[in-house]
């Protein structure tokens, strides 16, 4: 399943998101490049019966002051890519701001790149993937089980490995240290109680910590050997979970597609680029039997990048501000996004017009569980009138069900749009809905 959307979650300049990671761990909110401002935050907070358990603690292994990490384990990592065939010439880890709340370990341009060159090029055969996942030990154990939860317990595995596993260096460079609201203590986490944020944060928490303990019950105790506690703790999976959100940027950080992609994941953010990652599918290089070859993902310079100065992408040009903190622990004040996630809007299983209702959503092009994005400053997007302009679909006996049946405008004026024929839709309340609908655009 994604990650995204679970029990009410819905992840240069002036412009530098902090890195997805903090050395602090009482700094939990890095707003950028003005180091000194940020918002510090908890936990045992509770609203609406949803109770937000404080992780970091002074013993919790998640919750560790400090970044172990130094420039020969980026090195070493730089080395491992290039053994298995990446081209790593033009850019190389660097440590840009170790302040703090400061953006920590970054990419800087080993040469003067031009806008669009592609920098850095990891082949699909080296990310950590749901098949790597169900091709080690943990696979044949969790193959039943959603994609990240694979991704997450193979990560696990190979960090309890350690210089045996083929992601050692990787794992190396990984931050002990998360920033996300997950991670914050209860003192911080009062800060944002009341808001869409801490309830988030609240079903991120919920959601993790009852999959853990259906695992550690089902699977982990009766497989000590390939799960030990010492790796498998419920902080540990905690922070495999938050690294997860950290560092899967589109195209791979929801669903099956969710992957860690080694050496890319520590470009830094901006939100005043526009450079992203992107899947190539080969190319050329596929053709030729080049380093391109097969699957991999890239990302390019935005604009001409002088050597010796930082790469930037954009973790999320459609986010929130509080989703920017929900996943990787920092507000962007430079490019400041404030705005409201409305949604999921599920239909729920005991629903009589479960099966209509869905029909209609696929008919007028939205997902199952459409969520719309609300943003300070702008009118309501096209897409959240069009869902809210609906006509209803009343239950059996009345027409108190107010839930909109469909509507769909496009760039023509007027539109026919037939509404799936069903049991209630056609033998209830005729006034209220017909089979076919003639919508005119406002």
């Amino acid at each position: 399943m994604s990650l995204s959307c679970v029990s009410g979650m819905s992840r240069l300049g002036a412009c530098v998101g902090s890195p997805r990671v903090a050395t602090n761990r009482a700094i939990a909110v890095r707003v950028v490049i003005s180091r000194k401002e940020r918002v510090t935050a908890p936990k045992k907070s509770c609203r609406r019966g949803v109770t937000l358990r404080a992780t970091a603690t002074a013993g919790s292994p998640v919750a560790t002051s400090t970044d172990t990490r130094v420039s020969s384990d980026f090195a070493d990592l730089w080395r491992w890519l290039e053994r298995n065939g990446v081209d790593t010439s033009k850019a190389t880890p660097k440590l840009m701001d170790d302040g703090d709340g400061g953006r920590q370990w970054g990419l800087a341009a080993t040469k003067d790149l031009g806008s669009g060159e592609a920098v850095l090029q990891v082949p699909e055969t080296l990310w950590m993937t749901k098949a790597t996942a169900i091709a080690s030990p943990v696979g044949a154990l969790l193959e039943e089980q959603p994609a990240w939860v694979l991704v997450a317990s193979q990560l696990l595995y190979e960090k309890s490995l350690g210089a045996e596993s083929k992601f050692a260096e990787y794992v190396r460079c990984l931050p002990t240290t998360l920033t996300a609201p997950l991670f914050w203590t209860a003192e911080e986490l009062s800060l944002i109680q009341g808001s869409q944020l801490f309830q988030n944060a609240a079903g991120y928490d919920m959601y993790v910590r009852s999959t853990y303990q259906t695992l550690k019950d089902t699977v982990f105790d009766a497989n000590e050997k390939i799960f030990p506690d010492s790796n498998f703790s419920e902080a540990q999976f905690l922070w495999a979970f938050g690294t997860l959100r950290a560092r899967c940027l589109p195209p791979v950080d929801v669903g099956d597609e969710i992957a860690l992609v080694p050496g890319l994941d520590l470009v830094n953010h901006s939100g005043l680029v526009n450079a992203v990652w992107t899947r190539n599918g080969g190319g050329l290089g596929s053709v030729f039997g080049g380093k391109g070859a097969g699957n991999s993902m890239l990302f390019r310079a935005d604009s001409k990048t002088v050597s010796g100065t930082e790469c930037f992408v954009n973790y999320g040009p459609a986010k929130v501000d509080s989703q920017f903190l929900l996943d990787f622990g920092f507000c962007d004040s430079f490019c400041q996004r404030p705005g409201y996630v409305l949604g999921p809007i599920e239909i729920p299983d005991t629903d009589v017009n479960q099966f209509d209702k869905k029909d209609i959503l696929d008919v007028a092009g939205f997902k199952q569980a459409p969520s719309f994005t609300l943003r300070a400053f702008e009118g309501a997007r096209l897409r959240v009138s069009q869902i809210k302009s609906l006509p209803v679909l009343p239950h059996a006996g009345d027409c108190s069900d107010r839930w909109p049946v469909t509507v769909f405008h496009t760039s023509s004026n007027t539109r026919d749009i037939l509404v799936p024929e069903g049991r209630i839709a056609s033998a209830v309340c005729p006034p209220v809905i017909t089979h076919r609908l003639h919508i005119t655009k406002h």
